[in-house]
């Protein structure tokens, strides 16, 4: 009579092909990113995956992929707005008011500048020296 198989024999290294739910699921479990991704198959399916391979099988899946990032700028922008809003510590408080205003506050004029941007806002200097016309 035969044994029942493990899981751990199910995942033989050389016969086991990762379906495309466990890939992405691992995927999920460690937020878009490869390496870790990879690690994380290799221990729960004991078959050898590398970074690239799990780039490269990401890539197949955009929609997703782009998913898990949106997710994870939410994630971010949570943290960030109960940074912003806390009082207890006011340092932490005003970098991350700074933090946000920079990077989500540019439409309404706040945000570090291009040079291209700030030349744009200068009106063109013009000199005469000893006759000859300097514009910058």
């Amino acid at each position: 009579m035969k044994k029942q198989m493990t899981d751990d024999k199910l995942h033989d290294k050389h016969n086991y092909k990762l379906t495309d739910e466990e890939f992405l699921t691992a995927l999920r479990e460690n937020n878009g990113m490869y390496a870790p991704t990879a690690r994380a198959i290799e221990e729960k399916y004991g078959i050898s995956y590398s970074r690239q391979a799990v780039r490269d099988r990401a890539g197949s899946f955009p929609e997703e992929l782009k998913d898990i990032r949106e997710q994870i700028v939410e994630t971010l922008e949570t943290e960030l707005l109960k940074c912003a809003m806390q009082d207890e510590n006011l340092n932490v408080k005003l970098k991350a008011i700074l933090f946000g205003l920079n990077a989500l506050g540019r439409k309404r004029g706040y945000g570090k500048k291009g040079v291209d941007e700030i030349a744009e806002q200068i009106p063109e200097q013009v000199y005469n020296l000893d006759g000859e016309i300097i514009r910058f």
